[in-house]
């Protein structure tokens, strides 16, 4: 039996030389999206991640942190940023990490950089002045923490900034200012009631230090600065047993102070005198 079949075309100089091109493009194409696929997967992790897979390890680093696996977290956020340096977030959570391992003038460093980012961002402003008051650098301390205030003026942590840096500044008329405004805070009072306390007793009003003062030790009975400052306006308003038992307190609160067996020891005297 016969086939009947088409005759097979005789390609001709000019087709066959298109079909190689044609090939050499395919393959050259092909070579080209390996090549590409191979350095794409060779990057580290943290340089494809954009910005969505930033903000997935931010959310790892803030577990972590709950967790106070610090350093961990630090390596998340190192990821972070490395994926997207302008997330303000990650440059947040950076400094908040860093603050808790020690390294404050890194933190100061990335609180910057959250701000820069986000200037509407009151936490970081909050972070930054307390950083510079603990460094010394109060000028710094009192920008941060007006910056703070002025963007968030009922934020009970912003006023309690602005008191410890004008404190530095030893301005104490504004400093009592911020921290009346700072009372309205639950979740630090008794250092609050301290600092305002002392800050009167510095400028000689005793008898609204003394109310403070007593505020202080209600709010925190363990806190022997309190004690000892309350001693020291309970001496001064001439409250000479008061002032003994708050100084014994003090002493057994934290038997390291110096200060409080030597007063206590100078109180005894002038009791015994009288």
């Amino acid at each position: 039996m016969k086939y009947s079949v088409m005759p097979r075309e005789r390609s001709s100089p000019r087709v066959f030389g298109r079909r190689l091109r044609r090939r050499a493009f395919t393959a050259a194409l092909t070579a080209g999206l390996v090549l590409g696929l191979v350095a794409w997967l060779a990057l580290p992790s943290a340089s494809w991640l954009g910005r969505s897979g930033a903000g997935r390890l931010v959310a790892g680093a803030a577990e972590l942190s709950q967790q106070a696996r610090f350093v961990e977290a630090l390596g998340e956020l190192d990821r972070a940023v490395a994926a997207d340096s302008s997330h303000a977030e990650a440059h947040f959570m950076r400094g908040v990490v860093l603050n808790r391992l020690g390294r404050r003038a890194e933190a100061a460093e990335e609180l910057e950089a959250a701000v820069s980012l986000e200037p509407a961002r009151v936490d970081a402003y909050v972070l930054l002045a307390r950083l510079y008051e603990r460094a010394g650098r109060y000028d710094q301390a009192l920008a941060n923490a007006l910056e703070a205030a002025r963007r968030e003026p009922d934020r009970a942590s912003a006023h309690r900034a602005l008191g410890l840096a004008y404190f530095g500044k030893g301005l104490y008329e504004q400093a009592i200012a911020a921290y009346e405004r700072a009372k309205r805070d639950p979740v630090e009072q008794g250092w609050v009631h301290n600092n305002l306390g002392y800050a009167y007793l510095l400028t000689g009003d005793l008898a609204s230090a003394r109310r403070e003062l007593e505020r202080a030790v209600a709010a925190a009975p363990d806190n022997a600065l309190a004690r000892n400052n309350l001693w020291v306006t309970n001496e001064r308003l001439g409250l000479l047993w008061e002032a003994r038992r708050e100084y014994i307190m003090a002493s057994r609160i934290d038997p390291s102070l110096p200060k409080p067996r030597a007063n206590l020891a100078a109180l005894a005297l002038i009791l015994n005198r009288r």
